[in-house]
């Protein structure tokens, strides 16, 4: 079942992404991608985040991912 490909179908067809019974399948949903495609698109936006300046990205580390600062560290960004 080629659903089952997606990062987000759990067992007994539930969804992580969506608030669904049942799995609608890479032709009904608009979420499905990969888990190779949400880790590639994970990289994609820590590149973005890491080619701003340092406040912004302290703002953003902050906002949506609890002050993490050593995400930053293990990026290899931070002293």
């Amino acid at each position: 079942m080629q659903s089952q490909t997606c990062f987000a179908y759990r067992w007994g067809g539930r969804c992580q992404a969506l608030a669904v019974a049942k799995c609608p399948g890479p032709a009904g949903c608009s979420f499905f991608k990969t888990t190779a495609r949400l880790e590639q698109e994970r990289h994609k936006v820590w590149q973005y985040i890491l080619a701003l300046d340092e406040p912004r990205r302290r703002h953003i580390i902050k906002v949506y991912y609890s002050g993490q600062m050593q995400l930053l560290q293990q990026k290899g960004e931070c002293p």
